[in-house]
C-alpha cells in the first residue's frame, strides 16, 4: 500500500495568500513614501526650521545639527534682538527705555498689592519713589497728583481750580503756597494762613489785578474791552438766556443786544446771513436762488423794494413789486439788453448763438440742452457742437476720425494707436471705403485694405524696414517683446505684451525693469531682494528701501545683515536675517516646508523593506518544510517495520 505524505490544500492556499498580501503591503508602503507630504508655508518674515517649525530670523537661530529653533538673545521666555531691545531685570524693553518698579498709581491714587516692572521712555516719563508719571508732573522727588501744582520745583500746593493756573502757564513762577493751598501772588496774598484778594479786588469770587483787568457787572474783562449783554446771535435768532460777553470795540460792536463785527453793521443793525446793506443805512433781504445778486459786485445798483433787494440796472419797483425794466424778462430773469439777449428762453451774450445740443462732439448722446456758443470758435451741426478745427466737409470729427484730401474726406482710424501715429502726418493717408490706411504700407483692393507683401501684424500693415512683428505686437527694429505677468512688487497680474529696448530695460521671468535700477545681473529684483556685488541676489525680510547701501553683504555664500551680524572666519555669527544668496544664473524654486528629513525617510524605507523580506522568506521556508520530498516518501515506503507500524495506527 502506497501512502503519500502531502500538505492540505487549504494550507497551500493560505500560504499563497500570505505571500501575496506581503508583496501588496510592500508596494503600498513604497507608494505611500513616494507621495509628497503637505507643504508648510511660514508667514513673512518668518522662515522654516526643520520639518514644520517657523522662526523669526531676526531674534532666533535655526541650528543645523538638530534643526531646532534657539533664541539669539533670550529675556525670560522671549527672544529679542539687541539692536532694538534689551533685557532689564527679566523684563524686555526697547533700547531707549528704562525700567521702573511701580508700586503706586499717581493718577488713580492706587497702591498695588505687589510691585510691577514697567518700561518707560525717560524723555517723556520719570520714575520717582516707585511711581511712574509724566515729566511735567514731577516736582522735586514727587509726582504731582490731580489738582496739585509745583512751586520752584520743590514745593507742592493744592489748587481748587488748577485750570486757572494752566491758562497762565507763564505765571507759574508767581504761584505761592498758603498753608498748602496755591494762590497767585500778583492779585492774591496769604493772611493768617488764608488766601485773600489784594486791595479787595474781587470780581464774583475771582481776584484780579486792577492794572490789567477790570470788573464790569461781575464779569472780568481786559482794560481795553467793553461789556455787551447778548440776547441774539449775529444772524438774528434769540438765545435761551442773555449772557455777558467782553468785546474789543475796535473790532466789534454791540447793537440791540447783538454782538457783530464792524463789517457786518448797517446803520444801527447787524446784518443777517441773507441781508445786504444799501448805502450803509438800509438793509434788504437778498432773493434766494437769484444769481444776479450772488457775488455782490453790483452793490452800487442794489435798491430796496418793500424790504427786498433788487438790481436797479435791470429791475424797477412798481407799487411795492419788483418788475423787469421794459419787460426784459427771459424765463423769469431780468436782463440788460445792452449786454445780453434772450434766445428761445436762454440768456446769451450779444455775440453768441444758440445750439440745441443732443450729442457731444464725439457722437455720444446726453440730455438735450440749449447752449450758447461763439460762432467764431465753434459750429453747431446736427445737434452737435464742435470747434472749427474739428470741422471736415460739413461734419464734426469724432475721436477716431481723420480729415484727409484737403479737408474733404472723413475716414475712420483702424485703432487708437494708428490714430496717434498718423494724426500729425496725413500726407500718405487715404480712405478705403471709409477706413483710413497708409499708402506706404497698404493698398485698397475691392474696397478692402490689404497690406503690401502681406506685411500685417494683428491686422495692421507695417514697413518691415522700420518695424517688426512679435506675436501680434508691432515693435521697433531695435526693440524686443516682453510678456509681463508680475508688477514691481512681484504680485501676479493679468499678462500683457509690451515692447522694450534691451539697452535700457531688462525682461526676466515675465518681469520688466530698468537696467541699473532694481536689476541684478540679468535678473529683475523683487521688493524683498537686494543686489550684492552686482551679481548676487539676497532675499531680505523687509522691503529693500529699509536698508542702507552696502548693509547686506555675502559671507561664504550666505547673505547677512552687517548691522546685526558679522562675518568671522567665513562664518556668520548670531543668525542670518536673510535666506541664502542666489547667484544671478540660478532659477529659484520654493522649497517644500514640511518634508521629512531624507535620512529619516531612508531609515524607515529600509526598515520596512527588511521586514517585508523577512516575512517573504518565512513564508517560503514554511512551504519548503511542509512539503515532503520524494526521497522521504521512498524511504518510508521501503521500510517494512515502519510500514507495519503505520498500518497498526491505520494511517
Amino acid at each position: 500500500m502506497q501512502v503519500m505524505f502531502t500538505l492540505n490544500g487549504k494550507e497551500r492556499y493560505m500560504n499563497l495568500w500570505i505571500l501575496l498580501a506581503v508583496l501588496g503591503a510592500s508596494n503600498a508602503l513604497i507608494d505611500h513614501l513616494n507621495v509628497s507630504q503637505p507643504v508648510k508655508v511660514c508667514p513673512e518674515p518668518q522662515l522654516l526650521c526643520g520639518e514644520n517649525t517657523c522662526y523669526d530670523p531676526v531674534t532666533q537661530n535655526c541650528t543645523n545639527s538638530d534643526r531646532a529653533v534657539q533664541c539669539i538673545n533670550a529675556c525670560g521666555d522671549q527672544c529679542y534682538s539687541r539692536d532694538t531691545h534689551r533685557c532689564l531685570n527679566g523684563t524686555l524693553c526697547k533700547r531707549y527705555e528704562r525700567l521702573c518698579s511701580v508700586k503706586y498709581e499717581v493718577y488713580a491714587s492706587k497702591v498695588y498689592d505687589s510691585p510691577s516692572n514697567q518700561c518707560y521712555n525717560p524723555k517723556r516719563q520719570a520714575c520717582v519713589n516707585n511711581t511712574l508719571c509724566d515729566l511735567y508732573r514731577v516736582c522735586g522727588q514727587q509726582c504731582l497728583q490731580g489738582k496739585q501744582l509745583c512751586i520752584n520745583n520743590e514745593t507742592i500746593c493744592q489748587s481748587s481750580n488748577v485750570y486757572r493756573y494752566y491758562n497762565y502757564g507763564s505765571r507759574f513762577t508767581s504761584i505761592g503756597s498758603c498753608n498748602g493751598t496755591c494762590y497767585y501772588v500778583v492779585d492774591e496774598e496769604c493772611v493768617n494762613n488764608t488766601v485773600q484778594c489784594i486791595n479787595n479786588n474781587n470780581c464774583s469770587g475771582t481776584c484780579y489785578n486792577s492794572s490789567a483787568q477790570k470788573c464790569l457787572n461781575g464779569t472780568l474783562c481786559e482794560l481795553n474791552e467793553e461789556l455787551c449783554t447778548v440776547k441774539y446771535n449775529e444772524w438774528g435768532p434769540q438765545y435761551n438766556s442773555p449772557s455777558y460777553q467782553c468785546y474789543n470795540p475796535n473790532d466789534q460792536i454791540c447793537v440791540n443786544n447783538t454782538l457783530c463785527y464792524k463789517h457786518s453793521v448797517c446803520g444801527q443793525q447787524c446784518l443777517g446771513g441773507e441781508q445786504l446793506c444799501i448805502r450803509n443805512k438800509t438793509t434788504c433781504n437778498r432773493p434766494l436762488g437769484n444769481p444776479l445778486y450772488i457775488g455782490g459786485s453790483t452793490l452800487t445798483t442794489i435798491e430796496s423794494c418793500n424790504g427786498n433787494c433788487y438790481d436797479s440796472a435791470v429791475n424797477e419797483c412798481v407799487d411795492g413789486t419788483i418788475q423787469c425794466i421794459n419787460n426784459n424778462n427771459c424765463s423769469g430773469r431780468c436782463y440788460d439788453s445792452s449786454t445780453l439777449k434772450c434766445l428761445n428762453g436762454t440768456l446769451c451774450s450779444l455775440y453768441a448763438d444758440l445750439c440745441n445740443v443732443n450729442y457731444t462732439q464725439w457722437g455720444m448722446g446726453y440730455d438735450s440742452g440749449l447752449r450758447c456758443y461763439n460762432p467764431n470758435i465753434q459750429v453747431c451741426l446736427n445737434n452737435k457742437l464742435c470747434f472749427q478745427s474739428s470741422l471736415c466737409d460739413g461734419q464734426c470729427l469724432g475721436p477716431d476720425q481723420l480729415c484727409i484730401s484737403n479737408n474733404k474726406t472723413v475716414c475712420y482710424s483702424p485703432n487708437p494707436e494708428w490714430y496717434l501715429t498718423h494724426m500729425s502726418n496725413l500726407t500718405t493717408v487715404e480712405s478705403c471705403n471709409g477706413t483710413c490706411y497708409d499708402l506706404s504700407v497698404g493698398q485698397c483692393v475691392n474696397n478692402t485694405v490689404q497690406c503690401i507683401n502681406n506685411n500685417a501684424c494683428s491686422g495692421i500693415c507695417y514697413d518691415p524696414l522700420k518695424r517688426k512683428c512679435f506675436n501680434g505686437t508691432l515693435c521697433d527694429l531695435d526693440a524686443d517683446l516682453c510678456i509681463v505677468k508680475y508688477d514691481d512688487w512681484g504680485i501676479e497680474q493679468r499678462p500683457y505684451s509690451i515692447c522694450y529696448h534691451p539697452k535700457y530695460s531688462l525682461c526676466h521671468n515675465n518681469r520688466l525693469c530698468t537696467r541699473g535700477f532694481r536689476s541684478c545681473g540679468q535678473q529683475c529684483l523683487g521688493n524683498h531682494q537686494i543686489c550684492v556685488n552686482n551679481n548676487t541676489i539676497c532675499n531680505v525680510t523687509l522691503a529693500y528701501n529699509n536698508y542702507e547701501a552696502n548693509q547686506i553683504q555675502i559671507c561664504n555664500g550666505v547673505c547677512y545683515d552687517t548691522s546685526l551680524q558679522q562675518c568671522i572666519y567665513r562664518n556668520v555669527t548670531i543668525s542670518s536675517t536673510t535666506t541664502s544668496s542666489l547667484p544671478e544664473t540660478t532659477i529659484t524654486t520654493p522649497i517644500p516646508s514640511d518634508y521629512r528629513p531624507i535620512w529619516w525617510n531612508l531609515y524607515k524605507m529600509t526598515s520596512y523593506i527588511i521586514i517585508a523580506l523577512c516575512v517573504v522568506l518565512y513564508g517560503i521556508l514554511r512551504l519548503c518544510i511542509s512539503s515532503p520530498s520524494p526521497l522521504a516518501e521512498k524511504s518510508i515506503l521501503s521500510d517494512s517495520d515502519r510500514i507495519q507500524l503505520m498500518k497498526s495506527d491505520q494511517f
